[in-house]
């Protein structure tokens, strides 16, 4: 295969997406990283100083004052955001369940400034894993190299100056591991053949990997090899945290134990059971003296690692028990207050009036705790005694998120969804259009709503649908897009004619990228012919068949009302079979120069203006004269018609090919009359199932809401009738 005939082949293969999201300050659903950056001045009260980053499920990174104003917002990664880390350069480094690794230079709004600049995208985006991307850790903050671990359990060390990757470890996992976590610290280890512990190391450093098979590795940065696995969870280790020094490791896992490891002897010193369930979140003070951990059982320890002191910092962070899960604790540079994320989209903020180094828990002389020299449960006796006296009781500060989309159900007329938030309220959004239509409020249910307004009609998918953001994603690809032909008029389109038919991705296509189309052409306008044919060259297709199809489209749906979409949309270019975005963009910032980034089958459709429309499915069914009606049979009673064949036009057809039996009867009777008055194209009317069915009906909608049946459709006509007639007015 040539290289021109790859390129078309992978533009082919690309999709294209639109999240129907207005701009927003707040996040949607859980948050899953918060991070506090350097900052000159900590304690400033300025508003343009950003003193938090939060990374959220909603595929957004936002920037947070310390009063909890958003004055950021980072919107690239189209998957969930999983981890986020600061530099002291002032760089900011994003990992995503898009599989890649952003790098954003927002030194400007981590320190006073009088302009408050905001970066308009990231400097870099690294793409070297294949799976999502779940934790970043600094191997050297000064020099920018970071780490990424991914459920594809590769870690890739990056040199962020150059931008590209170092080293790849984890080449040698086991098959289906996948990497959760990070840390890292101190020199590298370079293990001796005749030895089991580590020697220090005068280059680089050790980075601990936790991974979904119940092993934290640790890897020597030097020699890119992984020297030890340190074994005794029972479950997933879900987050890591180390000393400077690389030679104390935190752990904690799905089995809802801590654990604290001595890395120059290899071996468990200390083992924690406070919480009831999985420890999904840990942020060691300074000193590495005490700890904060977090789990899905809403609360947050505190635990002293010399005298396994244990105190309770917040019993829930969230008052419904849904969303009462810690996904991450970070604490501020003074210790004496924390950031808390969780499954809801709200971020809470603790303070105290004292360091926490200074909280101990008061009834630890009752508890008569023994010294840590070996694992020891103490979960039965903190359970008890400290849950019901914890140090924070109210948050100081909450920063309210928006409710997710929890659920969708697509209407019958492929057009309309309707979707139902986490806080209960339904809302009926257009996706033709990208628009809100309705929104219902939280008193009823979808389902009720659905069989309010649902209506009788049939239409192919052209569309599928992801909420994994908390918003609903349309997505289209050149399998189902151009599925949905239908009558212009059922398809929303103020036409004049009920005759005009439209396909519907393809009008959304050409809604979507028409401001695109108009600003591509006033470049080509101006550019030189070699800009022109380098650009062409991404669509092959005839120059005769492509005119001829310009000239069939021009007559027709280019004629027809444009879909008018909101500017503040964001269109995204997906690779198939990944979720790695190859490009993520405002309708308002579409300039022209797309064209290298769009797949083949949308240029051709937006770009050379061919015709995408396939040929409309048949259906066979039989039409008869209704029993006792005194209209004679059609000479061929079992026919085939395009299935968006409208009742109306069956009547018509009934009509004309029954007129001249209808004479010779009228000749044959008794003064040249019918036993009844009769005017064809009035008063015929279609009968399935002895249901007069609706003249704006199609023969598939007959099929699937009246025949209900797996055997042939079975269509009968006679003369309207007074009970007709008040069937279609209902």
């Amino acid at each position: 295969m040539t290289s021109e005939e790859k390129s078309s082949t992978n533009l082919a293969r690309r999709k294209v997406a639109y999240l129907l999201r207005p701009p927003e300050k707040r996040h949607r659903f859980g948050i899953n990283s918060l991070v506090v950056p350097y900052a000159g001045e900590p304690d400033t009260e300025s508003s343009q100083v950003v003193s938090l980053f939060s990374g959220g499920r909603d595929g957004t990174i936002r920037g947070w004052s310390k009063k909890g104003e958003n004055i950021l917002n980072l919107e690239e990664h189209v998957d969930w955001v999983n981890d986020l880390l600061f530099l002291p350069s002032g760089v900011l480094v994003s990992c995503s369940s898009d599989t890649t690794v952003k790098v954003w230079d927002v030194k400007e709004t981590v320190s006073v400034s009088e302009e408050f600049l905001v970066p308009r995208g990231s400097s870099n985006t690294l793409a070297e894993h294949t799976d999502y991307v779940k934790a970043l850790t600094a191997v050297d903050r000064h020099r920018g190299i970071v780490a990424s671990g991914s459920l594809d359990g590769k870690i890739v060390i990056w040199d962020l100056e150059k931008g590209e990757y170092q080293s790849v470890l984890g080449k040698g996992l086991q098959e289906n591991t996948s990497v959760y976590c990070l840390a890292s610290g101190g020199k590298s280890f370079g293990l001796e053949e005749s030895s089991e512990q580590f020697l220090q190391s005068p280059e680089g450093s050790i980075i601990a990997a936790g991974s979904s098979d119940r092993v934290i590795s640790l890897w020597d940065t030097r020699t890119r090899t992984r020297a030890v696995k340190l074994r005794g969870h029972r479950d997933i280790i879900r987050c890591l945290a180390m000393n400077e020094q690389g030679t104390l490791l935190l752990s904690g896992s799905s089995d809802g134990s801590t654990r604290v490891w001595d890395l120059r002897n290899l071996r468990c010193m200390l083992s924690f059971d406070v919480h009831i369930d999985s420890v999904w979140a840990l942020a060691a003070s300074k000193n590495f003296d005490w700890f904060l951990s977090g789990g899905r059982d809403g609360a947050v320890w505190k635990t002293e690692l010399h005298t396994g002191d244990s105190v309770l910092m917040i019993a829930a962070v969230e008052d419904n028990s849904k969303y009462n899960h810690v996904l991450r604790v970070c604490m501020t540079p003074d210790e004496k207050s924390l950031w808390t994320s969780s499954l809801s989209s709200n971020i809470k903020y603790w303070e105290s009036n004292k360091c926490f180094n200074d909280i101990h828990n008061q009834n630890s002389k009752d508890m008569n705790i023994k010294s840590r020299t070996s694992p020891i449960s103490l979960r039965s006796v903190l359970s008890t005694s400290a849950t019901d006296d914890p140090i924070f009781k109210e948050p100081y500060l909450a920063i309210r998120g928006e409710p997710g989309i929890v659920a969708k159900t697509v209407l019958n007329n492929r057009r309309h969804v309707l979707t139902c938030d986490s806080e209960g309220k339904v809302q009926l959004w257009d996706v033709s259009r990208g628009r809100l239509l309705q929104d219902f409020g939280n008193s009823r249910t979808m389902e009720d709503i659905q069989q309010e307004i649902d209506e009788m009609v049939v239409v192919p998918t052209w569309f599928h649908l992801v909420t994994r953001l908390g918003s609903l994603m349309v997505v289209l690809d050149p399998n189902v897009c151009f599925a949905a032909e239908v009558y212009a008029s059922d398809a929303g389109l103020d036409v004049d004619s009920d005759e005009v038919k439209v396909n519907i991705g393809e009008h959304v296509l050409r809604g979507l990228f028409r401001n695109w189309h108009e600003r591509y052409s006033k470049l080509l306008e101006g550019s030189p012919k070699t800009f022109y044919d380098e650009i062409n060259s991404l669509s092959h297709s005839d120059p005769a068949e492509s005119n001829q199809k310009q000239t069939a489209v021009l007559n027709n749906s280019n004629n027809l009302p444009p879909y008018e979409f909101p500017e503040d949309i964001p269109v995204i270019i997906i690779e198939e079979g990944t979720t790695r975005p190859l490009l993520r963009k405002l309708l308002k910032d579409f300039d022209g120069t797309e064209a290298s980034y769009l797949p083949d089958w949308v240029l051709k459709c937006v770009r050379d203006e061919h015709s995408m429309s396939r040929e409309i499915p048949k259906l066979s069914f039989y039409l008869k004269p209704a029993e006792g009606s005194g209209f004679p049979a059609l000479v061929q009673s079992k026919l085939t018609a395009p299935r968006i064949l409208r009742a109306k036009k069956l009547a018509t057809y009934v009509a004309n090919n029954i007129r001249t039996e209808i004479e010779r009867l009228r000749c044959s009777s008794k003064g040249g009359k019918l036993p009844f008055e009769f005017s064809p194209t009035a008063e015929l009317e279609i009968v399935c199932r002895d249901q007069v069915v609706p003249p704006k009906m199609s023969l598939i909608a007959i099929r699937r809401f009246i025949w209900k049946s797996p055997e042939d459709l079975e269509l009968f006509y006679r003369r309207r009738n007074e009970a007709g007639k008040r069937t279609e007015r209902k």
